[in-house]
């Protein structure tokens, strides 16, 4: 530790998927481990949006950056508290998805978007009340930061992380588009997990920070805006025959082997490749 990795590949949804939204997908990502220092957050933003605004995509699809804070456990804590007491309030007004989160997850009811809801949630208490000190430092800090690189942000006090172990930064980039509609907005998302360790039965705090973007998603983002997504490349080896007398059409047998290892070599570096034996001329 500390450990910077970065993934992609196939995801699975185990809970029910929301209207337009697959069961598998495909998704990547970045992971920072062992660093509690806030300056991580910034860099983890950073690298999403440098990635999003160097995509040739139409300047209409209008990419925004949403921030927010959770605090840490203790304020995070404190905030479900009063979010719950402040529903209990208008449990029976509250959708029916709401109400069962009421009892499981309040904060998840601030990303509900149905309209009985929207106008309960706009009166609700926000985190920013409820941070500790060293919490409001932490964000403190990385609004600071966000703005001396010039990287143009909206404090989003709605924005929440329904999972227990997500503290501190969390985060979402959002676009304009027709191929994703309104619901599928976000096209990259992240946050501060310094609590999952815990949540997963460690005995060690081991805080952690990353994002994930669908791929799926982007390749929507590039399709409405026409822009062509090029072929994988395949490297392709010519390894010359030893007889040089096409008309006997033969090749010597360790010729083959040689282009067997060359391929297998390749293998290891690339996903793709080609292996041809003898071109017969007619």
């Amino acid at each position: 530790m500390p450990q910077k990795l970065y993934y992609s590949g196939p995801m699975y949804r185990h809970e029910r998927p929301q209207r337009g939204r697959l069961r598998q997908f495909e998704q990547f990502g970045i992971e920072s481990m062992g660093i509690v220092h806030p300056a991580i957050d910034v860099e983890s933003i950073l690298i999403g949006w440098r990635f999003l605004n160097r995509l040739p995509l139409d300047v209409n699809i209008n990419l925004e950056l949403h921030l927010n804070t959770l605090g840490d456990a203790e304020s995070r804590s404190n905030y479900r508290k009063v979010l719950k007491t402040y529903f209990e309030n208008y449990r029976d007004k509250l959708s029916p998805d709401s109400q069962r989160r009421l009892d499981t997850n309040p904060l998840r009811i601030l990303d509900s978007k149905s309209e009985q809801d929207i106008c309960i949630i706009s009166n609700a208490p926000i985190a920013d009340e409820y941070l500790r000190p060293e919490a409001s430092k932490h964000f403190e800090f990385v609004q600071a930061a966000l703005k001396e690189l010039d990287i143009p942000f909206i404090h989003n006090r709605r924005l929440v992380r329904g999972l227990d172990y997500y503290q501190h930064t969390v985060w979402e980039v959002t676009c304009s588009s027709s191929e994703l509609g309104t619901s599928q907005a976000t096209v990259l998302a992240g946050g501060r997990y310094d609590g999952l360790t815990s949540a997963l039965g460690g005995k060690r705090v081991l805080p952690g920070v990353g994002w994930g973007s669908g791929i799926d998603r982007l390749a929507l983002l590039m399709a409405d805006n026409n822009v062509p997504i090029p072929a994988m490349p395949v490297p392709i080896v010519i390894i010359p025959e030893t007889n040089l007398d096409i008309r006997s059409r033969c090749v010597d047998d360790q010729v083959y082997l040689f282009a067997i290892r060359v391929a297998e070599t390749i293998r290891k570096y690339r996903s793709a490749y080609v292996v041809h034996g003898s071109v017969l001329n007619d």
